[in-house]
């Protein structure tokens, strides 16, 4: 009998030992219960498989109490207050509300340095919940009882609006969830003045984001569709903007716009897949156009730099080989040069020289090497129509230099080294021509050189003479106007100009015409002509009011 007493309390005491290390495996905590024992969530009466009804005492492993609450067969109910572990002054740290053994109403959390009793300041937080899931509102506060965040649960997912506020419980971030993923605008203040505004969708920016000055005026702006930046703006404090870009699959494409602080455009430039492409230009704080560069997929093709009046300066083109060529203006935009920078390092240049009383224009083009004109150099009109070639040695000429003039576009160039004085005077003056071209007299330095007068084979015609007439020494045929031929018009124009002690044109009017048609060409043709001039007392002068018919027939 004794013996069967033994084993029956050893079996208690076993029983008792398996139900303490039942509650470590479920609470994961070292917790101990008195009178009670707890078995898969559920609280039962010691010895007995009844669930228990009634207060519950928990205990830490130091024997300081842990939690303590009431349970309704065998299932937590009421309000159950969780404490710190400390001997001297146990103190609740966390309530929470339970209903059929969850979660269900209000549940508090406290800050573990002050007692909830005597300072309401020791709240950290205050959550709702509903069948053990966060439902509802959720407030935390900072130590000094201020509230710090505010927001809403919905089946332990974050939903609807939430704020978050800085130490003076001042708004610092504003927005909404949506299945715990932010959703719609998102404000953010500093010092409850705006700062930045985002949009979400799904917790992912789309749609526009936006930053803000101290003032309130917009300083940033971006357009994010389906996860890529497609639009980019910033602004100055007073609104304009600043800079302006779009973009294509997160890479700049479009335009972008540079402003400098006074809103004056600053540069225009253009990109295409994240590569520079198309047209770059660049403005002074004045608004006048720098310099405008030419992309093509992140290679520069075309360098333009401009003088303050807007006329083009210099041009830098680069080719397929890199080599590059470099073009000079005169300020009324004709060309005052060009090099072609080779990528073996010489220099292939072309010089364009001007009559500035006449107008006419020349190219001139050979090589340079270490800045000194070497080799074949020759003269062209525009129409690229030769006039003289020759060849520099060490930038000096050297050699015969042979020149030549067009009587028809449909000949050949005509040596004019050995032709008489009454020849050169016939050819030019009745020859139809496109251009007519005089020697020009070349100046290293200055591109305005002048056209001299031919010189005569007989010094008996025209020199020795302290007195003498005007004489016409170039008359060029006009080119036939295109309407007119095409539609098969004939007649004449009379025009009246200027020839001048220097042996041109000038001041050339039109006094009568059969046609409109015949105006513009005849004054160009008449532009071109060229005269000895009056010579009175060894001096020339001016001839005005010279008059001139021309007439335009067309051939059987």
């Amino acid at each position: 009998m004794l013996l069967h007493r033994k084993n029956s309390i050893l079996l208690i005491i076993m029983i008792c030992i398996g139900s303490v290390s039942s509650i470590k495996a479920d609470d994961m905590q070292d917790i101990t219960y008195v009178d009670v024992v707890k078995r898969k969530g559920l609280f039962y009466e010691v010895f007995s498989t009844t669930p228990h009804t009634g207060l519950v005492v928990g205990l830490y492993k130091s024997g300081e109490m842990r939690e303590k609450g009431n349970t309704d067969k065998g299932k937590k109910t009421g309000i159950w207050n969780i404490y710190d572990d400390s001997r001297y002054d146990n103190k609740i740290i966390r309530t929470d509300t339970y209903l059929n053994g969850k979660k269900n109403g209000k549940s508090i959390e406290y800050f573990t340095n002050c007692n909830p009793y005597r300072n309401r300041d020791c709240i950290k937080f205050i959550s709702n919940y509903k069948d053990d899931f966060l439902n509802g509102t959720w407030e935390t506060f900072n130590s000094s009882g201020q509230l710090t965040t505010t927001g809403n649960y919905s089946d332990g997912l974050k939903e609807g609006e939430w704020i978050v506020y800085n130490s003076n419980s001042r708004p610092v971030e504003q927005g909404s969830y949506s299945f715990d993923l932010k959703d719609g605008v998102w404000f953010y203040f500093n010092n409850e003045i705006l700062f930045e505004a985002k949009t979400y969708k799904s917790d992912k920016l789309e749609g526009l984001q936006t930053k803000y000055y101290a003032n309130g005026e917009l300083k940033e702006s971006k357009i994010i569709s389906n996860n890529s930046l497609t639009l980019h703006e910033t602004y100055d404090k007073f609104g304009l903007v600043v800079t302006s870009l779009t973009f294509s699959d997160g890479k700049k494409s479009g335009t972008e716009l540079i402003f400098y602080p006074n809103g004056q455009l600053e540069g225009v430039r253009s990109w295409q897949d994240g590569k520079k492409n198309g047209l770059w230009e660049f403005f002074d704080m004045a608004g006048n156009l720098e310099k405008s560069e030419i992309f093509s997929n992140n290679q520069i093709k075309e360098i333009l730099f401009y003088n303050t009046s807007g006329a083009l300066r210099e041009k830098r083109v680069v080719e397929i080989d890199n080599s590059e060529i470099w073009y000079e203006y005169l300020p009324n935009g004709k060309i005052k040069k060009s090099k072609a920078i080779l990528i073996n390092g010489s220099i292939q240049e072309k010089r364009y020289v001007y009559n500035p009383i006449s107008g006419e224009q020349y190219v001139v083009e050979g090589e340079e090497k270490d800045g000194k004109r070497e080799g074949l150099w020759k003269f062209y009109d525009l129409e690229g129509s030769l006039i003289s070639k020759g060849y520099y040695n060490n930038d000096m000429k050297d050699g015969t230099w042979e020149e030549y003039y067009i009587t028809n576009p449909n000949q050949d160039n005509i040596d004019r080294n050995n032709l008489t004085w009454e020849d050169k005077i016939l050819m030019f003056s009745n020859k139809p021509t496109n251009q007519i071209q005089e020697q020009i007299s070349e100046a290293n330095d200055n591109p305005l050189e002048e056209i001299s007068s031919p010189q005569l084979n007989r010094s008996s015609d025209f020199t020795n003479t302290i007195n003498n007439e005007y004489l016409p020494i170039v008359k060029v045929a006009p080119i036939y106007p295109n309407r007119a031929l095409s539609r098969g018009i004939e007649g004449w124009c009379i025009v009246e100009y200027t020839v001048t002690k220097n042996g041109t044109t000038a001041n050339g009017k039109v006094v009568e015409c059969t046609s409109s048609l015949f105006a513009s060409a005849s004054l160009k043709a008449a532009a071109k002509f060229k005269y000895k001039p009056r010579v009175i007392n060894g001096t020339p002068i001016d001839v005005p009011g010279v008059q001139h018919k021309v007439t335009y027939a067309l051939e059987n």
